[in-house]
């Protein structure tokens, strides 16, 4: 019946009370359904809070072992700061109860820990490990940065794809992680990969970012090897030129470079040849634009649009760099660029991490 006829009647009707004589089975139940029940004491409770000061100065928040809980749980796991603020708000919150976690002031205690005279076991200033570094995370996010450079798939679909493994993660701290990572493991792959052909292939391709056309510089060699790539928000001279002495820097000078009939390219090579004589060094860059034999890079594109094309576009500058330094790590993977003993894909990506 609808509701608004058992209005009257719903204070007449017997509430069904239950009562478990089975305990084990109970627990069973809970289990096998997927929920979670705690027991907590009162006692338990009140270790997390401070007891009160009789001296002079400031009443404490945060008890000593609350304070030891956090910062063990930060150095198990690797959080930062607020990482663990987080984790320890979300499991107050799926006990039930509400206790406060003030950023400022949680950071501020676990600062200041080293510096306590409390009688604390770890007396002295704790040391924890660098954040930037992307081996310090866990293997969900190596799997979901990998996942995203490597395959055509938006963020929203990769969210259902990890919660389908028991990740539970937002797209847009899967976007987060994209960006800080990548370019990290961009600057690992730089260095460990394989020596290149002193044959150069160089050409731009354009990236949409926020309904605005940028070029992406890319340059392999003779066999499709990739050399280098950048991003720029101009296709000129400078842009030219600044690709070519940062190309030649992570891998060193070149016999000849082909490149297609842009005279920006021209432009830059043509200064990089000046600052040659000016150096005093008479082995030029030979240059060439050929058409045909700049294909290798003009198909080495498809790649790349491969995976961009159902991105439908970027949001920001940075962002779109780093999403194409992932992609292009991972492109460099699949043409085998690293020295690796029979490791898949994955592998090969993780390990460049370490």
């Amino acid at each position: 019946m609808p509701h608004k006829f058992n209005a009257a009647r719903r204070d007449k009707i017997a509430k069904q009370k239950y009562q478990v004589t089975n305990w084990p089975a109970y627990n069973e139940s809970l289990r096998q359904r997927g929920d979670l029940t705690i027991w907590v004491k009162d006692e338990a409770l009140s270790l997390g809070t401070a007891r009160r000061r009789t001296s002079r100065g400031g009443q404490p928040k945060y008890s000593d072992r609350a304070i030891t809980l956090c910062l063990t749980l930060r150095v198990v796991y690797g959080l930062a700061l607020r990482q663990t603020q987080g984790l320890m708000r979300s499991v107050a919150a799926l006990m039930g109860f509400d206790i406060g976690f003030c950023r400022k002031t949680f950071h501020r205690v676990c600062n200041q820990y080293g510096r306590r005279r409390s009688g604390l076991k770890m007396s002295r200033q704790i040391e924890f490990p660098d954040h930037g570094r992307f081996q310090r995370q866990s293997l969900p996010e190596r799997y979901a940065v990998f996942f995203y450079v490597r395959y055509a798939v938006s963020y929203r679909d990769l969210e259902e794809i990890m919660a389908e493994r028991g990740v539970s993660v937002d797209h847009a701290t899967l976007n987060r992680w994209v960006v800080k990572y990548s370019p990290l493991i961009a600057c690992q792959a730089q260095r460990r990969k394989s020596a290149t052909s002193s044959s150069w292939r160089m050409d731009e391709t354009s990236i949409q970012v926020k309904g605005k056309w940028t070029y992406f510089y890319r340059a392999v060699d003779k066999f499709g090897k990739t050399l280098d790539f950048m991003l720029s928000e101009h296709r000129d001279e400078a842009a030219a030129s600044a690709f070519f002495a940062r190309t030649i820097k992570t891998n060193g000078w070149p016999e000849k470079v082909v490149i297609d009939k842009s005279g920006a390219n021209l432009a830059g090579l043509q200064n990089i040849n000046w600052r040659l004589l000016l150096y005093g060094w008479f082995w030029l860059i030979e240059i060439l634009q050929v058409k045909y034999l700049n294909n290798t890079i003009e198909q080495d594109h498809r790649f790349i649009k491969k995976l961009t094309r159902p991105m439908k576009g970027f949001k920001s500058f940075q962002s779109t760099s780093a999403t194409l330094d992932g992609i292009e790590v991972a492109h460099m993977i699949r043409k085998r660029q690293f020295s690796t003993s029979g490791q898949s894909a994955f592998q090969q990506f993780a390990a460049l991490a370490a």
